[in-house]
């Protein structure tokens, strides 16, 4: 892979990359990764070209928001899972909530399922998993964007969200995830001896 620095710019004097070809760091770890999305190599090429006409663009490290479909049934995530994070040695706590994607008694409404990760103690997002119907990729996207921001499960139990049962239920998934997460680190508080 080629190395490019945060404005894409390579080792050698005048010369920008994007794409497949280089690596870039991962928002969680800092490590470096490389063969990301369309999206990415389409973020990269701009920031390059802007850079090479003169601006002053900087790329990100990614937070890796992913998904796809199998007939009907969607599923996606953003940054790292269970398996990487142990992989890696990064602790994590799991919150998990099933919700709806729009409400129950409109047609197409499609359970949605939410796992997120978040460090202990500060609970900041830093991972997660959905599936389901329809709005897998929205959130996926708005999950990356917000673990970018720093975002923490307390953050998220509280987001607003819009109401309208044709799109969305009263209660969004990401949202059950997060208080259920929340009440998960409350029970456990409370059976550590003082």
């Amino acid at each position: 892979a080629v190395v490019v620095d945060d404005h894409m710019r390579t080792s050698a004097p005048g010369v920008w990359a994007a794409g497949d070809v280089i690596e870039v760091p991962h928002g969680l770890s800092m490590l470096p990764i490389s063969g990301l999305t369309g999206s990415h190599a389409y973020s990269q090429g701009r920031v390059a070209g802007a850079n090479a006409a003169g601006e002053d663009r900087v790329y990100d490290p990614v937070w890796i928001p992913w998904g796809f479909m199998s007939g009907d049934y969607t599923i996606g995530g953003f940054s790292i899972g269970e398996t990487l994070a142990e992989a890696m040695g990064i602790p994590y706590v799991v919150a998990k909530g099933v919700g709806v994607s729009r409400a129950r008694y409109f047609p197409g409404a499609a359970r949605t399922h939410v796992k997120l990760l978040a460090e202990p103690g500060t609970l900041r997002l830093i991972g997660g998993q959905l599936h389901g119907g329809e709005g897998i990729k929205e959130r996926c996207d708005f999950l990356a964007f917000v673990a970018k921001r720093g975002a923490t499960l307390e953050d998220l139990a509280w987001m607003e969200n819009i109401y309208s049962p044709p799109i969305g239920a009263l209660y969004e998934p990401i949202q059950i995830a997060a208080q259920n997460g929340l009440a998960e680190q409350a029970r456990a508080r409370e059976k550590v001896p003082a």
